[in-house]
């Protein structure tokens, strides 16, 4: 796991996360395992202003429980792609390079339609499965 301040921002993250200056934020990595098995690698964009006192101990627990301390969490926004498994990401998940792996985008949002956080998870393709139920806006 690794936390630290964002210092540089890539711009689809700002875009996402509508950031207008030079707000903080929290980058977050981390690998979640199942039964002692690497199943997903996340890197999540947070803003600080709704989890000032993230440490690791504490993100390494139910993130979505420290920032509903502060504001709650109303629907996300998610996009969903097949990629192929390289460098860094596919020892994380103890994975072969060249494996095909989901590679989730994904920007949660507020009640009042305010952007929380983003991100970016890689899901082990022979690990996982999708289930969506998809709603027509109209």
């Amino acid at each position: 796991m690794n936390l630290e301040t964002a210092r540089e921002v890539p711009s689809l993250i700002k875009k996402q996360l509508q950031l207008r200056g030079d707000e903080s934020l929290w980058k977050l990595e981390r690998l979640r395992l199942g039964n002692g098995e690497p199943l997903t690698h996340e890197e999540i964009y947070l803003q600080k202003r709704f989890v000032p006192d993230l440490t690791k101990e504490n993100a390494a627990t139910s993130l979505f429980k420290m920032i509903e301390k502060n504001i709650s969490i109303a629907y996300a926004s998610q996009e969903l792609e097949a990629v192929i498994l390289e460098g860094k990401v596919s020892e994380l998940l103890k994975s072969k390079p060249g494996e095909p792996t989901f590679l989730a985008h994904t920007t949660s949002y507020s009640a009042d339609g305010y952007p929380v956080l983003h991100d970016e998870s890689y899901y082990r393709s022979d690990k996982y499965s999708f289930h969506n139920i998809l709603y027509r806006h109209h």
